[in-house]
């Protein structure tokens, strides 16, 4: 539980820092975007124009990192939670198995 609770806190912090530079690098592009007078630069679409010229590489980087991060995150939770279903799964058969030998030893002693 707690593991679950540190790594969702993990993905919404990094969630919320990328979105945050998302957002800085849209509103520095769009600020660019009006008062630019240049009509080359106004073909460009403001996301296109935002990234390419205010982030550069810096964001693709921090992107690129942010998504392995998380995608590393959840396989690690997912492959936790595959391994927990799998013990009670084992669990839960050894048990019906035991109590299977159980009724049978109790029935042929008492036939």
């Amino acid at each position: 539980m707690g593991f679950r609770l540190f790594t969702w806190n993990w993905v919404v912090v990094f969630g919320k820092q990328i979105a945050s530079l998302i957002t800085s690098c849209l509103q520095r592009g769009i600020e660019k975007k009006v008062s630019s007078t240049s009509s080359q630069d106004r073909k460009l679409p403001i996301a296109v124009h935002s990234f390419t010229a205010d982030c550069g590489e810096e964001m693709c980087v921090m992107v690129v990192v942010v998504i392995v991060v998380v995608v590393v995150v959840v396989v690690v939770v997912v492959a936790v939670v595959v391994v927990v279903v799998v013990v009670v799964v084992v669990v839960v058969v050894v048990v019906v198995v035991v109590v299977v030998v159980v009724v049978v030893v109790v029935v042929v002693v008492i036939v």
